[in-house]
């Protein structure tokens, strides 16, 4: 099994019908594995194990088997990638993940395939031309682990990784005031803000000294105003994570 996770945005969501739909796959775009998926790679796939096969082909939550926040009503190719649209469930889970969407939490998605057909490049490139598709999957945290704590950081100036710091604290505080998420959620939200803590010390150890405009700039202050949570502005949520 293969995993792929893209940065494309959200199509679509239908808050009143709990449908969601996004993209699971990005075509004719190089990884950082050196693979390049092409238009057609998972109509064979997509037919015989969609939902209008053998629905075989799942929507899962950061690739968690046990964790299928709803089922897939369409799976299709357009000119851009795959894309996947899903009834989120009445379960907690189904209700959160439809928070998390509408809230702008969740806004990355993967998927989990195997290769069947592809073909090498002579500039190294790796073409997919035939995967069988497992599932889709819609990912809450922007990296694996602790040590990688956020996606697509590392071409940023430190000013900049703080300002995407910022925004995501901005929609983890909203997202918490919502008296409907459970107690897993929070427990997902635990994860994701001690990646937050380690982005952040890091951005403080590493801080260039000629840059004037990230000295003394908080996580989570937005033009001159300090998110509260809790009672506690964010360095003393910082502190007390450990």
């Amino acid at each position: 099994m293969k995993y792929k996770a893209l940065d494309l945005s959200v199509k679509d969501v239908d808050k009143a019908q709990g449908i969601v739909s996004f993209y699971i796959a990005r075509f004719d775009n190089e990884d950082s594995d050196g693979d390049i998926m092409v238009k057609g790679a998972g109509v064979k796939s997509i037919t015989e194990r969609g939902p209008k096969g053998s629905n075989r082909i799942k929507h899962l939550k950061n690739h968690n088997t046990y964790h299928t926040p709803g089922k897939v009503l369409e799976l299709f190719e357009d000119a851009t990638g795959i894309v996947m649209v899903s009834k989120l469930s009445k379960t907690q889970l189904g209700k959160d993940t439809l928070i998390e969407y509408e809230e702008g939490i969740i806004t990355e998605h993967s998927i989990g395939f195997q290769t069947i057909k592809e073909e090498k490049a002579e500039n190294s490139a790796n073409f997919l031309k035939e995967i069988k598709i497992w599932e889709g999957s819609s990912l809450n945290a922007w990296g694996a682990n602790y040590n990688t704590p956020t996606i697509g950081m590392k071409t940023l100036t430190p000013t900049e990784q703080l300002d995407k710091l910022n925004e995501r604290m901005g929609k983890l505080v909203k997202f918490m005031k919502r008296a409907e998420i459970s107690d897993d959620a929070f427990s997902t939200l635990e994860i994701e803000l001690m990646q937050l803590k380690n982005a952040y010390n890091l951005l403080i150890t590493e801080k260039p000294e000629n840059d004037s405009t990230f000295e003394g700039k908080e996580p989570g202050a937005d033009e001159g105003n300090t998110l509260v949570l809790s009672g506690n502005t964010l360095s003393e949520i910082f502190k007390n994570l450990n």
